[in-house]
């Protein structure tokens, strides 16, 4: 059960930040295969955990260069390392 909890935890929490990030910007959502960011930078504070962690992975995963600010440099470094892992740019 805690597997697709947390599936949909993090479906809830991605689709939340790129509802809000189309928003900001004054434009209709658009929908999460057509929302590419390319060369964009994100600024995420607190990135390092909960929302803005997921946070961090949803913009990476849409393309968005990100900057990764956090208390816990340690994390930080850990955070930034998983997403240039997985295809993303984060510093």
């Amino acid at each position: 059960m805690v597997g697709p909890l947390l599936r949909t935890c993090r479906w809830l929490v991605r689709g939340l930040g790129a509802e809000l990030l189309e928003n900001a910007r004054g434009r209709e959502p658009s929908p999460p295969h057509e929302a590419r960011h390319d060369g964009e930078t994100a600024v995420v504070t607190g990135a390092t955990g909960g929302i803005g962690r997921e946070v961090c992975l949803g913009l990476a995963d849409c393309g968005f260069d990100v900057v990764v600010a956090a208390r816990d440099p340690a994390r930080g470094q850990a955070l930034v390392a998983g997403i240039n892992a997985r295809g993303g740019k984060a510093e």
